[in-house]
């Protein structure tokens, strides 16, 4: 059985409010800006680059496959975005 490579990924300390979830300050791998990671998915975070969303995912995806180091299958990163995405929708429902 091959491991495909992939990330976790996380929401930006500004960009959404303490979570009601234990979580900790981690750094984005790939803008260095500050991201929440849960406490209880620390296997997956300490095993994978940690990317924030949407900015670094989205711009993963815009990107031809080519300078940055973190090497995650295309189809992975858009179904991370699509699973995003469809958070964003639910949280902005009214």
């Amino acid at each position: 059985m091959t491991e495909v490579e992939s990330v976790y990924i996380a929401r930006r300390v500004k960009d959404m409010p303490i979570p009601f979830v234990d979580c900790e300050k981690k750094t984005c791998s790939r803008c260095g800006e500050e991201v929440w990671v849960d406490k209880n998915t620390r296997v997956h975070w300490m095993k994978y680059p940690i990317i924030c969303i949407p900015f670094c995912l989205d711009a993963l995806l815009e990107e031809d496959p080519g300078p940055h180091t973190i090497k995650v299958p295309r189809e992975v990163l858009e179904s991370l975005k699509k699973f995003a995405d469809a958070q964003n929708l639910m949280r902005n429902r009214k």
